[in-house]
């Protein structure tokens, strides 16, 4: 076996190793979790949950706006609401139904892995919202 071949499989082991162990770490927390998700995705519920009920709260208005600041606070608020349940949607996909269940919190956290960039994603844009959205208040308070 040429060396740099041998150095191409040696990698691909080692980050199969890698993911392996995370899978194998995840599945771990799950099962051994109480409520069948990791404690960082009950956090995680738990924020964005906050967070969507602060951004009804905005987005609940009176109907006619009086300023086009106004209309966009509402705007931004209705779309971070949107993002939020969004995510609480995906972070509820990744809770084993058979609490304790091996085999369940290895395919629950498979599923994680596998939407990790879609939530992660999810995440960056509620982010760029909250930071528009708490840029136009700072501007109205002005």
């Amino acid at each position: 076996m040429e060396p740099l071949t041998a150095l191409a499989l040696s990698g691909n082991v080692l980050q199969f190793i890698d993911s392996a162990g995370k899978l194998i770490r995840e599945a771990r927390q799950i099962c051994a979790s109480v409520g069948g998700m990791t404690a960082g995705n009950r956090d995680a519920i738990a924020v964005y949950d906050d967070f969507r009920t602060a951004a009804s709260g905005l987005a609940a208005r009176p109907l006619h706006p009086r300023t086009a600041d106004d209309a966009a606070v509402v705007s931004l608020a209705e779309r971070c609401n949107e993002l939020s349940d969004d995510l609480i949607t995906g972070l509820k996909r990744l809770q084993s139904t058979n609490l304790g269940s091996k085999r369940d919190s290895l395919r629950v956290a498979w599923r994680a892995m596998r939407d990790k960039g879609e939530l992660g994603e999810l995440e960056k844009r509620l982010e760029r919202y909250r930071q528009q959205l708490m840029t136009r208040i700072v501007f109205m308070m002005r």
